[in-house]
């Protein structure tokens, strides 16, 4: 499937996982979800991320989801998979799954749980290398802080097998690196994971966004990128101010506190997930929902374009 992609998508949307109320995972509202991609322009769909509650899964959860996604992608969208764990074995192990059931990509991050070492960005250091190494498909990394000084980061991403990086960081430093490497790997795609400054991110040479509000404003996001290739940054800038507010009204007001909750509820009244339900949980208020239900009816024309075939 990778062969036949002549570039990398520039939007990518960390999909939330979609489950019914006994906390299976829903297939009929994930096939939905992805054709919803489709219809939002999106190219690249990153399965049991954060916003897809991967760390709660179990081994059931997991083995669904990926394999429904793909199933129902049919190779249509890039698709990538979490597959970090707290050994490189089961890194491995997962990555090797998520090729068997179809993934075109592997991403690992830092471990959930690592022991304190003397040397613990040494340690983390070869952690990465030892699973990029072991992995069967090409890799993502997800860099969610910067814990391991700059150098080591750009020694890390000269690996040839390292197709695609997702920083969340926040680091100045940590982007200076990323935007470096790229520089010296053409073939490298950096992925900002900030959706409320993709501009900045892409005039300073990223790639693009992945990003779990992709599943809402994926077409403007489109749209944001094209603008800045074309360098026409007062429309760049004006689409995230409406991003912006639309994510704003989804997660509960600057502090996100309704996040994974707010985007689900959201999804269900767009008729795209049958449930809001999710392993984890977060406060859902009264307030909020009549504010995402205003923002719906606003901006309904970009959250469910028409005339774009789902």
């Amino acid at each position: 499937m990778l062969q036949k992609r002549k570039e990398m998508p520039a939007v990518w949307s960390a999909t939330p996982t979609p489950f019914t109320k006994s906390l299976q995972v829903d297939g009929g509202s994930l096939r939905r979800l992805i054709a919803h991609h489709r219809r939002l322009g999106v190219g690249g769909l990153f399965v049991a991320g954060t916003c897809g509650e991967g760390p709660f899964l179990t081994r059931r959860h997991y083995e669904d989801l990926i394999q429904t996604t793909a199933e129902a992608n049919r190779g249509d969208l890039a698709l990538a998979v979490q597959v970090t764990g707290n050994s490189s074995e089961q890194v491995r192990e997962n990555a090797r799954l998520a090729k068997r059931l179809g993934a075109d990509y592997a991403v690992i991050s830092e471990p959930l749980f690592y022991p304190p070492l003397s040397d613990s960005a040494r340690q983390l250091e070869r952690h990465f290398q030892r699973t990029v190494d072991l992995s069967p498909l090409p890799v993502g990394v997800y860099f969610r802080s910067a814990v391991m000084p700059p150098r080591r980061y750009a020694e890390l991403l000269l690996h040839p097998k390292i197709r695609l990086v997702k920083d969340s960081s926040g680091s100045p430093a940590l982007r200076d690196v990323i935007v470096a490497a790229q520089k010296r790997r053409p073939d490298l795609t950096v992925l900002t994971g900030d959706e409320f400054a993709v501009v900045d991110y892409l005039r300073r040479g990223y790639s693009g966004v992945l990003a779990g509000g992709a599943a809402l404003v994926g077409y403007l996001l489109t749209q944001l990128a094209e603008a800045v290739g074309r360098e026409d940054l007062g429309t760049a800038q004006r689409l995230q101010k409406r991003i912006n507010r639309i994510l704003c009204a989804t997660y509960g007001g600057p502090k996100k506190g309704a996040w994974l909750a707010g985007l689900k509820y959201a999804l269900v009244r767009l008729g795209v997930l049958s449930t809001p339900a999710s392993l984890v949980s977060y406060p859902l208020t009264d307030r909020t929902k009549r504010a995402i239900d205003k923002m719906i009816e606003r901006e309904k024309d970009v959250l469910l374009p028409a005339g774009r075939d789902a």
